[in-house]
């Protein structure tokens, strides 16, 4: 069962050159797309593609509405998926319905359909990488701490380490990514067929402040 709400009745003038010119924004917003969204072709409209964003963070896509013109809040979306550890998911989405912002995205790299596995680094000014790097992040990444306990002379030590993780499907993406992190990460198998790229902070300070 899917439960949405939306309030949102005001009309927008959408800016249809946004991703015609990079910046620092807009680099940003790219990555969030890489990691968050998805290019659904639309039978209903004509097979157009429709862009949908979906996050549990608010903030992050109302950001990105404005930024596109669209001065309007995110959709509410409650799923409720019996016989689950944990039922009820809750999060938020907004659309792009603009034939000139998906043919922009697409040629930028992002592929309609279920993208995940498919996504490779795209192709953008050097000096709006760490912007792109930081977006995906903020969809797709996180930072953990691991607690591992070791034995010294009968007495038993926990030490403490931090790590930065970006998660995909696709390993040419993250492998693409670690180069461009002068291949400080190391990538590891994950659940569901999706792969990790872990950074030690210890090692990776420097990095880990460029992107958080």
């Amino acid at each position: 069962m899917v439960v949405v709400q939306n309030q949102n009745s005001r009309k927008y003038n959408l800016n249809f050159n946004y991703f015609k010119k990079w910046s620092p924004k807009r680099a940003y917003i790219l990555g969030y797309i890489f990691a968050e969204g998805n290019i659904n072709i639309s039978k209903n409209r004509g097979h157009r593609g429709v862009l949908q964003i979906e996050s549990k963070d608010k903030d992050i896509l109302y950001f990105i509405n404005k930024e596109l013109g669209k001065n309007i809040y995110p959709t509410y979306r409650k799923r409720i998926r019996e016989g689950r550890k944990n039922p009820v998911q809750e999060s938020f989405y907004i659309t792009i319905c603009s034939k000139e912002i998906i043919n922009d995205l697409t040629k930028i790299g992002v592929p309609p359909g279920k993208k995940s596995g498919k996504i490779k680094f795209p192709s953008l000014p050097k000096k709006y990488t760490k912007h792109f790097i930081k977006g995906y992040f903020d969809g797709d990444g996180s930072i953990f701490t691991l607690n591992q306990k070791r034995k010294y002379k009968n007495k038993i030590y926990s030490y403490f380490y931090k790590y930065l993780t970006f998660k995909s499907k696709s390993l040419k993406f993250l492998k693409e990514l670690n180069k461009k992190l002068n291949f400080l990460g190391k990538i590891y198998p994950d659940c569901n067929e999706a792969y990790l790229l872990r950074f030690y902070l210890g090692k990776a300070e420097e990095n880990s402040k460029r992107l958080i």
